[in-house]
Parts: structure tokens; C-alpha cells; sequence
């Protein structure tokens, strides 16, 4: 092998040496076969050549010719069984890199694979279109520069640089981050960060985001139902808690207090009203009342 690839043989190739010295023109196809095979080819062949001048050297010792033929076949069927697991390997690679790429491709989440310098070596479509660009803009892009790319609704760079820190630091206790991303539809993103166990990708973080816009309205709309409700409640309490304490300080008469009691009725039944209808929506939301679907007359009701 080491002559074959030394410059004194590919100069024995040059032509005007070839011709001064009359060497057949068989010698530069070999080398150029040489040249332009494969590492496993050239193993092959190398192993081959060895074979023959080790049982050359042994063949009066070894029954001649054919103890060669025997050595030169098994060898041979060596080879060729580990020229095919190779083959073999290299097939099921393929399949299994086909596989985990159709696997990103198909997933709702988007995916994220970082280096340990926080570079992105894998990425699928998904990601990009959750944090709004373009999936070019991610493969090989460190993080501090895809979150200066990133249309955010509110937060400044340094509060999301300070966050995606603390993140990526916890990243072995499976830490998230929250986005607010505005591509003229705001959309809340939640990154969920993991480390790869795996020896070979010992360093490396795993990024898995979803699209949390509708558990974060949920959520508003719960608040601002109860800050609604908190209200309504205030009302009646206020009023019933008013005349009860106008009545125990104070002297009135018959007449007047009727009034307060009646007054106190009508505020404790739209309290009763205003917790049934509040109980009703959370059995609603359980699934525990079902909901009938009508058409109804919105005048009529109004």
C-alpha cells in the first residue's frame, strides 16, 4: 500500500518514463483503478496480495500448490463475509437515519438538536414555523443568535437572554422557557430543554417545543371569568352585609325594616343565582352537564 501511494510510483506512471522503459499500459490502468477505488476495496486487495506472498513463501512446506488455492479461497471467503456485513451496516445506517428523519419530519412539535457550544445540528420544519423563521435560519445558527431573530411580542433581548441562561443551565433536570412570538398572529411557544444521555452526545441539549396559545387563553379567560365573578359576588354581599349591620346598630321601624329584609331577599337570591350559574359552567367544562345545542329567538331572550 505504501508503494502504491508513494510519489515514486506515481512518477513510474508518468508516460515518458512508461514509454523510455516500455512498461505495458496495464500498469496504469491498475494504478488508476487504485486510485479511485474505496478504503475497503483497497483493504481487499491489500490483504489479497499479502496472502499470496505469505503462501507463495509456504508452499513447500504447506503441500504447494494446493494448500495456496485453499489459504487464497478461505481468505477470500473472509473478506468477502466482511465486505458484506460492512454493506450490511452501512444499509441498516441509512434506514435508520431515513427513519428518525421522517420521524422529525412527521412530529406536531417542533425539535431542536443542539452542540455543546449551542450550535443547532438538527432541526425540523416545525420548529422554524413555531418561532417564526425560516428553516435555514436554524441549522448551524448558534441560539444567542436564532433568539435575536425571533419576532417576540413584549420581552427585551436581555430578559430573554437572562431566561434562556438559567434554561440552559438546568437543562439536565428538563427545564423550559416560555416565548410570546408575534408573526402578526401572537402565538405562545414553550421550549423544553433535556440533555442526550448518550456517550457519543455527552454535552449535547434536546429542544422540544409546542404551541401552548390555547392552554395560555384558557387560562386568561379563566381569570378574567373569575375577576368577573368576584365582582358579582361583591354586590350582594355588600348589601346584604349593610342592612344586617343597619339593623343590629339602629332602631327602625316595622315598616322600614320589612323594606331591608326584602331588600336583603332579593340580594341573597341573585347571590344563590350568580354561584349556581358559576357551578354550572365548571360542571359544563367537566363534562358532567352535557350542553344541547338549539337554535333559540336572541330578541325573545333580550
Amino acid at each position: 500500500a505504501s508503494i502504491l501511494g508513494s510519489p515514486a510510483f506515481h512518477w513510474w506512471r508518468q508516460p515518458i518514463f512508461a514509454r523510455s522503459f516500455r512498461v505495458p499500459g496495464v500498469v496504469n490502468r491498475v494504478v488508476h483503478c487504485w486510485t479511485s477505488s474505496s478504503t475497503v476495496t483497497r483493504c481487499i486487495t491489500v490483504a489479497l496480495g499479502c496472502t499470496l506472498v505469505v503462501a507463495i513463501a509456504l508452499a513447500p512446506w504447506v503441500g504447494g500448490i494446493a494448500s495456496f488455492c485453499v489459504l487464497n479461497l478461505g481468505l477470500l471467503g473472509v473478506l468477502i463475509s466482511a465486505f458484506a456485513q460492512h454493506r450490511r451496516r452501512n444499509r441498516d445506517l441509512e434506514r435508520d437515519r431515513t427513519t428518525l428523519d421522517g420521524v422529525m419530519r412527521s412530529m406536531g412539535q417542533g425539535l431542536l438538536v443542539l452542540n455543546p457550544d449551542q450550535t443547532v445540528r438538527s432541526s425540523n420544519h416545525h420548529a422554524a414555523r413555531l418561532l417564526g423563521l425560516e428553516p435555514a435560519q436554524l441549522l448551524h445558527g448558534t441560539m444567542s443568535t436564532i433568539l435575536t431573530r425571533i419576532p417576540l411580542s413584549t420581552e427585551t433581548r436581555e430578559d430573554i437572554d437572562r431566561r434562556w441562561s438559567e434554561a440552559y443551565g438546568a437543562a439536565a433536570e428538563r427545564s423550559s422557557l416560555e416565548l410570546i412570538v408575534d408573526t402578526g398572529v401572537r402565538r405562545d411557544v414553550a421550549l423544553e430543554l433535556f440533555s442526550l444521555h448518550e456517550q457519543e452526545h455527552q454535552g449535547d441539549i434536546g429542544i422540544i417545543l409546542r404551541d401552548i396559545t390555547s392552554e395560555r387563553e384558557l387560562e386568561r379567560a379563566k381569570d378574567e371569568l373569575v375577576a368577573v365573578v368576584s365582582h358579582e359576588l361583591r354586590t350582594p354581599l355588600s348589601a346584604l352585609v349593610g342592612f344586617a349591620d343597619l339593623m343590629l346598630k339602629r332602631a327602625f321601624p316595622l315598616d322600614r325594616q320589612k323594606e331591608f329584609l326584602g331588600v336583603m331577599v332579593q340580594e341573597g337570591h341573585r347571590l344563590t343565582a350568580l354561584i349556581n350559574d358559576f357551578l354550572d359552567l365548571q360542571r359544563m367544562e367537566t363534562g358532567i352537564t352535557p350542553m344541547m345545542a338549539q337554535h333559540i329567538d336572541l330578541a325573545e331572550i333580550l
